[in-house]
């Protein structure tokens, strides 16, 4: 995986920094579009970005085999996701409530695109 010089350049605008797990490169291939892999990777990882108010942010991206699969993983050290939200992350538009995540810029497409993508 390689960080994209715009992406990089706005996480660390964002203060925030991704750190890949060196397991990364013991992973089977996949077999991907590049631009639309590199598109879904930079809409998570700005996303754990923008919902980590803290002013240094660490992004965390793990993964592992299972089965015919490759498990790509993001951590980031938010607040996290009330359980009641989960199945409507991926819905186009759709935001949690400005009350829980505080007011961040976006129009609720990013998750929609990254599922699309996967």
């Amino acid at each position: 995986m390689r960080l994209q010089k715009e992406t990089h350049a706005d996480l660390a605008r964002r203060g925030a920094r991704v750190v890949l797990a060196e397991t990364l490169s013991e992973l089977p291939p996949i077999q991907a579009d590049p631009a639309l892999f590199a598109d879904a990777q930079r809409n998570l990882w700005e996303n754990a970005a923008k919902f980590d108010h803290r002013p240094e942010k660490e992004i965390h991206v793990t993964g592992r085999a299972e089965a015919a699969n490759v498990v790509i993983a993001v951590e980031d050290g938010g607040a996290g996701i009330p359980s009641e939200e989960i199945p409507r992350l991926f819905k186009k538009f759709y935001q949690i409530e400005e009350s829980f995540t505080g007011q961040v810029e976006g129009a609720g497409l990013g998750l929609a695109l990254v599922q699309r993508i996967v």
